[in-house]
C-alpha cells in the first residue's frame, strides 16, 4: 500500500510537471499570437500613415498648382489683345535695363522682371526642398523599418531559444515518465 502511495506521489509529481511544461508552451503560443497581433496593428498604421501621406501630397500638389497659376496671373497680366499688338520678332531681355528698344505692351512684362526672377527663385527652392522632403522620408522609413526589423528578429531569437528550452524539458520529462 505504501508503495502504491509512493508511486502515487511521483505520478502526481510527473503529472505536475507536465502541465508545468504545457503551460509554457501556452505561455509563450500566447506571446506568439500577441506579437503577430502587435505586427499586423503596425502593418494597419503603416498603410493609413501611407495613404494619410498621399492624400497630404495630393492637397500639396493641389496649392502649388494653384500658387503657380496665381503668381503666373500677377506676373503676366497681358490680356489677349495685347498679345495681339505685340511685335513677334521683338526678343525680352530681362537681363538688361535699357527698354529704348521695346514696344509699350513689352514694356508691361519687362517692367515685372523683379517679379518673374523672384518667381524663378521660388520655384527653384520648391524644386530643391520637394527633394530634400523626398530624401527625408526615404530615410526615415528605412530607419523605421529596419528598428522594427531588429525587434521583431530579437523577439523571435528570444521566443525560439524558449521554444527550444521548452521542448527539451518536456522531452526531458517525457523519458523520465
Amino acid at each position: 500500500m505504501s508503495q502504491l502511495h509512493i508511486q502515487l506521489t511521483d505520478v502526481i509529481e510527473d503529472r505536475d510537471r507536465l502541465q508545468l511544461v504545457v503551460d509554457g508552451f501556452s505561455q509563450c503560443s500566447t506571446e506568439y499570437e500577441h506579437a503577430l497581433s502587435d505586427k499586423y496593428q503596425l502593418k494597419q498604421q503603416l498603410l493609413e500613415a501611407k495613404n494619410q501621406i498621399s492624400e497630404l501630397e495630393t492637397t500639396n500638389l493641389n496649392i502649388t498648382a494653384s500658387l503657380n497659376h496665381s503668381l503666373f496671373s500677377e506676373l503676366v497680366p497681358i490680356a489677349p489683345s495685347m498679345v495681339q499688338q505685340m511685335n513677334p520678332s521683338c526678343t525680352i531681355d530681362l537681363i538688361s535695363d535699357d527698354d529704348s528698344q521695346l514696344n509699350k505692351t513689352v514694356r508691361v512684362v519687362a517692367s515685372s522682371k523683379n517679379k518673374l526672377k523672384k518667381y524663378i527663385k521660388i520655384n527653384k527652392f520648391i524644386v530643391k526642398t520637394k527633394k530634400m522632403v523626398k530624401k527625408q522620408k526615404f530615410f526615415i522609413k528605412n530607419v523605421k523599418l529596419n528598428r522594427e526589423r531588429l525587434h521583431l528578429l530579437n523577439q523571435l531569437d528570444l521566443y525560439s531559444s524558449n521554444l527550444e528550452k521548452s521542448t527539451r524539458k518536456y522531452q526531458n520529462d517525457t523519458q523520465d515518465l
